[in-house]
């Protein structure tokens, strides 16, 4: 489902209705007064989005908030430049059990060591990914080294002993207390890595005479390279985090950065191995297929960003970013980026619940598939099999079959209208079912579970038009 983006400086969003929000855009002028453009409105129907995100000074009158909670649609709000300032969310997940486990790994030094070395190798190994398909194109000795780097050190984070590791004592406020565990040499480690890393990034660039890149600068970005990558990383940040609270988690509750008061550390976590395969390469994109140039960007107070009317085009691409397909590497069918974020989230979950033996950090195009030690049985020896079901529904109430669209993207693909294919375990499949139970009225909807075998699969034949797609994005 898209994002809707609020950009519009004094915009005021209201409430229109039981579906849909009005957005009211102020008349724009210029210095001397010229109207540089008209005040206009602009009718959000709710049934077509799914997240919203609000940059600068923007104001949603009470009863919009509350239309769009109702809704299960979160707000994202972020400053002028793209930092990120907070989220409004429905209720938490009811998923105590989750949690409860969330919380005793983040207690347990071993286990939450443990999941840090995972988040990092996941990370090095795709920053690595980029400089070698860079390497095959041209061969250059700084880059061969940054490569050899990064590859040392992920051999080095496999080898490193969690297993012993314990907590230095209990803490009275945050948990910054990792003097002396291995949690400080997996940091220190995922800090060479990524400087090794961005030494080279310039070298990414089709013309790095245009768009010079001194490495890593954080606040302020002092570079155009610099700008785009703190604003991506804040967009990424706020699906992370919501697809951590879609699955149930306490997302300020982390394992490779610590938690401080009101810092997502969990979003944090898992946007480690996200950021070069959506970020970095939409970044890489807009500006080695020139379409941004130097001067679609504005410098205050040392500070780079990009325009507001340049906004749009980047928005654009990370949308298109987050729908492009790929094989997963785990489960090994053809799904999009914003939904590997998810499934990421829910593989985590799996493991801290003790449904498989390790968490395996989202790498592409990895050699080894990092598999469970038991054959398909979890760490009780119970068989957790994954089954191909074909969810269609027959909903005639509009409202009704929004949401029951919003749980099935949670759980699946959406390949025709009113359709989708779910891969699900037994669990899974009792989870979706209670989840559409809360919203379907048995006398008048309908949803229909298709399970399908190995070999039906592989048999599958389609005919005619593509899949149905969503509008990628709506931008006021």
């Amino acid at each position: 489902m898209p994002t809707l983006y609020l950009t519009e400086e004094y915009a005021l969003v209201r409430r229109d209705g039981e579906d849909s929000l009005l957005v009211q855009i102020p008349e724009r002028q210029g210095k001397n007064g010229a109207v540089l453009a008209a005040a206009r409105k602009e009718r959000i129907p709710l049934i077509k989005i799914d997240e919203v995100a609000v940059f600068g000074e923007i104001t949603l009158t009470a009863s919009a908030l509350h239309l769009l909670l109702e809704r299960n649609i979160e707000i994202t709000f972020l400053g002028p430049y793209g930092q990120f300032k907070g989220r409004l969310s429905p209720p938490f997940s009811r998923n105590a059990i989750l949690r409860m486990a969330q919380y005793r790994a983040h207690q347990d030094m071993a286990q939450r060591c443990e999941l840090a070395r995972r988040f990092v190798i996941g990370k090095l190994a795709n920053q690595r990914t980029l400089l070698q398909r860079y390497q095959r194109r041209q061969v250059d000795a700084e880059m061969k080294q940054a490569i050899e780097q990064i590859t040392a050190l992920l051999h080095q984070l496999a080898a490193l002993p969690v297993g012993q590791a314990t907590m230095p004592g209990r803490l009275a406020s945050g948990d910054n207390r990792i003097a002396s565990t291995p949690l400080e040499t997996i940091l220190g480690m995922e800090g060479a890595g990524s400087a090794a890393y961005f030494q080279c990034f310039g070298k990414l660039l089709a013309d790095p005479g245009q768009w010079p890149f001194p490495g890593r600068v954080k606040r302020p970005p002092t570079d155009p390279v610099n700008a785009l990558l703190s604003f991506g990383y804040s967009l990424l940040t706020s699906k992370v985090a919501s697809a951590v609270q879609l699955v149930g988690f306490d997302h300020f509750v982390g394992y490779l950065h610590s938690s401080f008061y009101g810092r997502p550390a969990l979003a944090l976590d898992l946007i480690e191995e996200f950021r070069p395969i959506i970020v970095d390469s939409v970044v890489l994109t807009l500006l080695n297929n020139r379409m941004l140039a130097p001067n679609d960007f504005v410098v205050e107070l040392g500070a780079y960003r990009l325009k507001d009317e340049k906004r749009k085009v980047f928005f654009t691409r990370f949308e298109e970013r987050l729908n492009e397909e790929i094989q997963h590497p785990v489960f090994h069918y053809k799904t999009s980026y914003l939904r590997c974020i998810e499934l990421q989230a829910r593989l985590l979950g799996k493991y801290l619940t003790g449904e498989i033996d390790a968490y395996p950090p989202m790498r592409i195009r990895q050699e080894k598939i990092m598999r469970s030690k038991r054959d398909g049985r979890d760490r009780r020896g119970n068989r957790s099999q994954i089954t191909c079901y074909v969810v269609a529904y027959d909903i005639p109430d509009d409202r009704r079959r929004s949401r029951v669209h919003q749980i099935l993207t949670g759980f699946g693909k959406w390949t025709q209208y009113s359709l989708f294919e779910c891969f699900l375990t037994r669990k899974d499949l009792i989870l979706l079912q209670s989840k559409l139970s809360e919203y379907l009225l048995n006398t008048e909807d309908s949803v229909r579970f298709y399970p399908l075998c190995a070999n039906c699969i592989a048999r599958v034949e389609t005919i005619g038009d593509p899949p149905p797609k969503d509008e990628m994005l709506f931008i006021v």
